[in-house]
């Protein structure tokens, strides 16, 4: 059993695990219609929404240990009665579900960690590697020796924009210069490093609902890319004509882009990119004012029901021996 600080701190790690894997999972269930309802929208509000879908298991996790931390929130705003606090203090069993709890949340967790740690590294030496066959341009980007027709940006802090031999001497100048400017525009917004982040984000969602989730950032992040070529150029056709180009040059290969957060030129979903360079993003835009009203409805909801969410709370950890 153990007391004291550490019996809060391990009690306070089971809320908050279990209640972002209840997030996550809530989301999972309803975010198909979600994403669904985010077409009405345009591509930055979109993007927005995903990232409102990523972090909302994490804010409830927060919520929840507020409760823990604060336990007798009553309809008079924030009067703390400090005495429940010390209901959580000491009485943690490590042979009770909440024990077990607590491995098991430390032991995905830590799986996650070492997981993500190991793709990073190998990413790193990726990189590392293919920077050491290129030879870098006045421009900066970096010409790989390679078969395989492909442009991808690659790295987090300062990423490099890398376009193989094969694609330069497939595409014209004007067809390659489309290229350059679409990669060139994933640099600028450090979008590998957004991917990653969004990427570890959405960790602790199942494994359908976070591929669905990461290839609609992904898609939303190649559509805004394209945007920005297109209008530098007059005719948005040409853009599209360019990336049909390359998709049909580079399904020869199983393998079009590195199995990192990396923005490749070319992607699976060329259909929805097509029909955003060819039509016009008129969604709506993110509905500031009403996210705003909303968020603040749910926390004086959660904050007029925190004292019997507490008592919730608290009876969950109880132990029975």
């Amino acid at each position: 059993m153990i007391t004291g600080a550490g019996g809060l701190l391990l009690h306070l790690s089971l809320v908050v695990g279990l209640s972002v894997l209840g997030a996550a999972l809530f989301m999972a269930l309803i975010q198909s219609r979600l994403l669904t309802w985010l077409d009405c929208f345009n591509v930055a509000a979109k993007q927005r929404f995903l990232w409102c879908i990523a972090l909302f298991p994490y804010c409830v996790g927060l919520y929840a240990a507020t409760l823990v931390l604060t336990p007798a929130l009553t309809h008079e705003f924030l009067s703390v009665d400090h005495g429940h606090l010390h209901s959580f203090q000491g009485h943690f069993h490590w042979f009770s579900w909440q024990g077990a709890g607590v491995a098991l949340l430390s032991a995905v967790a830590g799986w996650k960690l070492l997981t993500m740690l190991l793709r990073r590294s190998q990413q790193h030496h990726y990189l590392r590697t293919l920077l050491a066959f290129s030879e870098v341009d006045s421009t900066g980007c970096y010409r790989v020796e390679s078969d395989i027709p492909n442009a991808f940006t690659l790295g987090f802090l300062n990423p490099k924009i890398l376009i193989s031999r094969a694609l330069d001497r497939a595409l014209t100048a004007v067809e390659l210069d489309i290229v350059y400017r679409h990669e060139l525009a994933h640099q600028r917004a450090r979008d590998p490093l957004r991917l990653s982040l969004f990427g570890m984000l959405i960790a602790v969602f199942i494994p359908p609902a976070r591929q669905e989730l990461y290839a609609a950032l992904e898609l939303l992040i190649e559509q805004q890319a394209d945007a920005q070529v297109a209008s530098q150029f007059r005719d948005p056709s040409l853009v599209a004509a360019t990336l049909v180009k390359v998709n049909r040059l580079a399904l020869r290969y199983q393998r079009q882009r590195p199995d990192f957060s990396a923005c490749g030129f070319c992607t699976t979903a060329i259909e929805a990119r097509i029909q955003q360079l060819l039509g016009s993003d008129h969604g709506r835009a993110f509905p500031i004012p009403s996210f705003l009203l909303s968020s603040f409805a749910l926390a004086a909801v959660g904050m007029y029901y925190a004292n019997n969410l507490h008592h919730s709370i608290e009876t969950l950890l109880h132990y029975h021996p």
